[in-house]
């Protein structure tokens, strides 16, 4: 008695391809789950002194979301907004101008970046939304650091340390003007200014990464 093989080795082609496409969409969601939790979008405040509704995120660490939103709010309806600040900080809160882009990929100046130890929360005027998280498989988060007076921008290294980071990303925003490409010290940095916005600074196999200021 023979056994048709053509049926046989079709069926059994056809299931290792499904156990293999499920996998990848097991690690696909999984991958996604990852990156959604480096930002969690905690809906978002009225501001109308302010242009409307601001969303809120919560970058770095954890906090609830109600509380995020509490500390957004707080900033938008008090103080009043100068070049350098968003407003007045909640107590044992720093509050600076966080940035992001729109959907064309536009960065700008877009609300209050808050920061209280290892928690960073960012609301972000209509339009807008935070910065994709700097960090990789190959980088390792520094959080946000300030680049100049009453701004702070997120940063992350490769072999290299937070504090020689944050002096490289100072010494470029003191360097850049309209150029691109920027020496500072042994590092060369290259800004990508017409699509993430991100600066990268490296020297042989010490890097760092930071979104840069508009």
């Amino acid at each position: 008695m023979r056994i048709a093989r053509g049926p046989l080795l079709f069926s059994f082609v056809f299931s290792l391809l499904s156990v293999s496409i499920l996998a990848a969409g097991r690690e696909a969601a999984l991958a996604q789950r990852e990156q959604l939790s480096a930002a969690e979008a905690c809906g978002s405040v009225s501001a109308p002194a302010r242009g409307g509704r601001y969303r809120v995120d919560v970058l770095r660490g954890s906090l609830g979301c109600r509380r995020a939103r509490a500390v957004i709010r707080y900033v938008l309806t008090h103080g009043r907004p100068t070049q350098g600040y968003p407003g007045r900080s909640p107590r044992g809160w720093r509050c600076a101008w966080g940035y992001g882009r729109d959907r064309e990929g536009n960065g700008a100046r877009v609300g209050p970046n808050c920061t209280r130890g290892s928690v960073t929360v960012q609301g972000s005027q209509p339009g807008f939304a935070p910065y994709p998280n700097t960090s990789s498989a190959a980088y390792r988060s520094c959080g946000q650091i300030q680049i100049k007076t009453g701004y702070r921008v997120p940063l992350s290294v490769d072999r290299l340390r937070c504090a020689a980071g944050a002096q490289l990303a100072r010494g470029w925003i003191r360097r850049v003007g309209n150029r691109t490409v920027v020496n500072v010290g042994r590092f060369r940095c290259v800004w990508r200014v017409r699509t993430t916005n991100l600066v990268t600074c490296s020297n042989g196999a010490r890097r760092a990464r930071f979104s840069a200021l508009d």
